[in-house]
């Protein structure tokens, strides 16, 4: 199955001919895994209001990493981040489901460092960082 290439925080890419580029191999794995970390799902604030998701056609989808950064303790904001990115690890294309997706949290202030290393259909593994802040 093919996925529109389009970098989180970015907007779509255009191919050389003005369609839609499409993202394929390791870029359409690293994306999916992408949007299930940082698409915010419709969550309800420690004051009681509501975000409303960022995916219109799934109002539960994602894993709101960006609203979890500096509320959640890192024990537990691993455990669900990694809970969230399994899942959608498992079913981003040339992901070797036989073995974990490994992840790292680092929290620093208003800042949380993550890794993840993503093991391939191929043998080989991936490993991917971010740096995240409120």
């Amino acid at each position: 199955m093919a996925t529109l290439f389009m970098e989180f925080g970015d907007d779509f890419q255009l191919n050389p001919q003005g369609g839609l580029l499409m993202a394929y191999g390791f870029d359409e794995t690293r994306q999916i895994i992408e949007r299930v970390a940082f698409t915010t799902c419709q969550t309800t604030m420690p004051d009681g209001s509501i975000t409303p998701g960022e995916y219109y056609l799934d109002p539960t989808f994602g894993e709101s990493l960006r609203l979890k950064v500096g509320t959640l303790s890192t024990a537990q904001a691993l455990a669900e981040i990694q809970r969230g990115l399994r899942v959608g690890a498992a079913s981003a294309p040339g992901v070797d489901s036989s073995q974990p997706v490994q992840f790292d949290l680092q929290p620093s202030g208003n800042t949380v460092f993550l890794t993840c290393t993503i093991p391939l259909n191929n043998g080989k593994s991936k490993t991917l960082t971010y740096s995240v802040s409120q």
